[in-house]
């Protein structure tokens, strides 16, 4: 069994599986609620990242070095920003939780890159793995796009709710970025939404 086939209904559309989850979920962040907790969560590795993007993130350090704290900052030199654990490579984090590349708006954590970009100083967004949260991609023999339902976002699915924002549709962006729109376009398609 690859990864992401466990006690999951996917449905295959090409060469994807597709956790059924992403078309009958309802979600959309609420910050104000969840304070950003995905940027800091406790424990784990930082955001995973391709090869790809690393080489994208080492161009823009120059651009978007006035966005770090000192702290970050200095670390970033010294000890660089990436890791690779087994064939996978992530973002660092400081003290097992906190990105390298959050930061604090009042009690809020946020994106420097998103920051950045907002700004028109880059053209990038930020990794496809934040942009895509909480959809996985995971890629063995296949690629599976599957639905990580995790307690720090349950503001995020009551606002979904509320909002009847789909979560299909709130990651709508990063699915485009990643595989165009008519991909996309066919995906919902082939569900019945909610």
């Amino acid at each position: 069994m690859a990864i992401g086939e466990e006690n999951i209904d996917f449905e295959q559309i090409d060469n994807f599986y597709i956790d059924k989850n992403i078309f009958n979920t309802y979600f959309a962040c609420d910050l104000s609620k969840c304070k950003g907790e995905c940027c800091v969560v406790k424990g784990t590795l930082g955001a995973p990242v391709s090869f790809e993007e690393i080489k994208i993130i080492e161009k823009i350090i120059p651009e978007i070095r006035n966005y770090f704290d000192e702290l970050k900052l200095n670390y970033l030199y010294c000890n660089g920003f990436y890791e690779k654990v087994g064939e996978n490579y992530h973002l660092k984090t400081l003290n097992g939780d906190d990105c390298l590349f959050s930061y604090f708006e009042s009690d809020i954590a946020k994106c420097v890159f998103q920051k950045a970009y907002l700004d028109k100083k880059i053209d990038f967004k930020k990794p496809i793995s934040c942009d895509l949260f909480p959809i996985r991609m995971y890629r063995s023999y296949k690629i599976f796009l599957k639905y990580e339902k995790i307690s720090i976002c349950n503001s995020a699915v009551l606002n979904g709710e509320q909002n009847k924002v789909h979560l299909i549709d709130f990651v709508s962006d990063a699915l485009n970025r990643i595989f165009g729109i008519e991909f996309v376009d066919k995906i919902k398609k082939n569900f019945i939404i909610l």
